[in-house]
């Protein structure tokens, strides 16, 4: 009677051990595959950063538009990703904000 209640007592608490490992395991495994937080975006969102005047940089290479937006509350700097039409540099000028009161980021073309 007594080795059927120490192998049932030995038996639950290795399910339970089991149970926080696979939690464990599943807690770092989807945390390292999902994408870093803001990182690709549309390129409407892209336009809209850059008419608020938030954009401190951006690099073109093709079509690929990484770029970095200033949150000018928290003082925290985010780099995104956006995919949108090949850019010429005769065409840089377009990438300002309305505003001509607002900062212009940088662009590099690659």
């Amino acid at each position: 009677m007594r080795r059927t209640i120490f192998a049932c007592t030995l038996v639950s608490i290795a399910s339970i051990l089991g149970t926080i490992a696979l939690f464990f395991a599943y807690a770092v495994i989807s945390d390292a595959l999902r994408p870093p937080p803001g990182y690709r975006v549309a390129f409407s969102e892209l336009l809209a950063e850059l008419d608020h005047g938030r954009i401190d940089e951006i690099q073109v290479d093709g079509r690929a538009y990484r770029f970095r937006v200033h949150d000018q509350s928290s003082g925290r700097t985010v780099e995104h990703e956006a995919y949108g039409p090949a850019l010429k540099a005769a065409q840089v000028e377009q990438l300002r904000p309305a505003d001509p009161s607002r900062p212009a980021p940088q662009v590099t073309i690659r």
